[in-house]
This record gives C-alpha cells, sequence and structure tokens, in this order.
C-alpha cells in the first residue's frame, strides 16, 4: 500500500516556488506523488524503519520538479541510482538538511539536478 504524498495545491503552473513541503512516506521502495508541476516533499521510511531505499517514484510528468528531505533525522533515506532514478549515485538523506532534486525527464523516470548534504 503507497501513502500518497498530495502536489503542492497553491503552486500553480508557471509558479516559480514550490511552496511548504508535504509529508510521504516510502512504500516497497516507491514514493508515489499526484499532480504535476513542483513539488516539496518531506519522505518518512516505511514503518519508521531506521532506514529505508527509494528506488522508484510513481506519479508526475515530463517536466516536473521535485525536491525531497527526510522528514526526521532518526530515519534515513537512501536515494538509489537505477533506472528510474538517474543520480550521479546513490544519496542517502540522512539529516533534515540534506535535500535531493530530481527533474522527470520521461515517464516514470527522475534525473538527478542537485543534492546539497549538510549533515
Amino acid at each position: 500500500m503507497n501513502i500518497l504524498a498530495k502536489s503542492v495545491s497553491a503552486v500553480g503552473s508557471g509558479s516559480s516556488g514550490f511552496g511548504s513541503p508535504v509529508a510521504a512516506t516510502i512504500a516497497s521502495g516507491v514514493l508515489t506523488i499526484t499532480g504535476t508541476g513542483k513539488h516539496f516533499i518531506t519522505v518518512d521510511t516505511e514503518g519508521s524503519a531506521s532506514t529505508d531505499d527509494l528506488t522508484s517514484i510513481s506519479g508526475g510528468a515530463v517536466g516536473d520538479e521535485l525536491i525531497l528531505q527526510c522528514a526526521n533525522n532518526a530515519r534515513n533515506v537512501v536515494c538509489k541510482t537505477g533506472a528510474s532514478l538517474l543520480l550521479q549515485e546513490d544519496f542517502t538523506l540522512d539529516n533534515v538538511a540534506d535535500s535531493i532534486e530530481l527533474l522527470c525527464s520521461s515517464a516514470g523516470v527522475w534525473k538527478e539536478r542537485n543534492r546539497a548534504n549538510n549533515a
């Protein structure tokens, strides 16, 4: 069962801002987002596990932007490079100040644009 993250409804098409973060939880390695546009999401591990792998993102449309941060310093989210997450290398969000920015380049494929490791 995936827990859906809501897109930031206050941010319309053409807006330059991402708005406030929305909470979401990984389910079986997948983060599901709804809506299109700009998404700012605080990601938590499944079942509040101490660590969880994020292997793919479901939802979004070509051109969508996504900023991810971990929801809790005690629960690490490991973004895993693969067919649907095209990252420079695996990246662990282990501090609420860490972030990774992604761009949806084709259906189901998200490419890394930027990362900040602020631990």
